[in-house]
């Protein structure tokens, strides 16, 4: 979804194959492209649900939050494992094929905010951009970008 507003930057030696602006809010059940995950890790207190990425002003957001539902819907394009339900739901936004190997990889992130002292708001939050190989838990392989909140 390259806007056409934008001049991207060329590098010898890479091509563009994907740009993302959020200029448009994606719906990620149709979006021939991105997908969300409807997993998380095991041994972590988030779960995560497509209703915690949010598209606003041209920026995805993901919150963390408590989650008072029982069930989330399940999505096909991400989770290989069942992941229970948690107290916590954030969201994780990603590709539905896994088709990102190498190149160069560009991304504008934030750090989640958090205020010292207060233990609701300072705790183990981090901002990531993970590439993945393959197909989660299948070749595991992969570069992260992480960022944080503490930093």
């Amino acid at each position: 979804h390259p806007s056409p507003s934008v001049k991207y930057p060329k590098y010898p030696g890479f091509t563009l194959w994907l740009a993302e602006e959020f200029d448009q809010p994606l719906d990620l059940d149709t979006d021939p492209i991105w997908t969300w995950s409807d997993g998380g890790l095991k041994e972590g207190a988030v779960r995560f649900v497509k209703e915690a990425i949010k598209f606003e002003g041209g920026k995805m957001k993901i919150e963390a939050r408590r989650w008072n539902k029982d069930k989330t819907q399940p999505c096909s394009h991400a989770e290989v494992g069942h992941v229970g339900h948690r107290r916590l739901v954030s969201g994780e936004f990603r590709t539905k094929h896994n088709m990102f190997r190498y190149g160069r990889y560009e991304v504008r992130m934030k750090a989640p905010t958090v205020r010292p002292g207060n233990p609701n708001i300072n705790g183990n939050f981090i901002a990531t951009m993970f590439v993945f190989k393959d197909a989660k838990y299948k070749n595991w392989r992969e570069i992260d970008i992480e960022v944080t909140g503490d930093t």
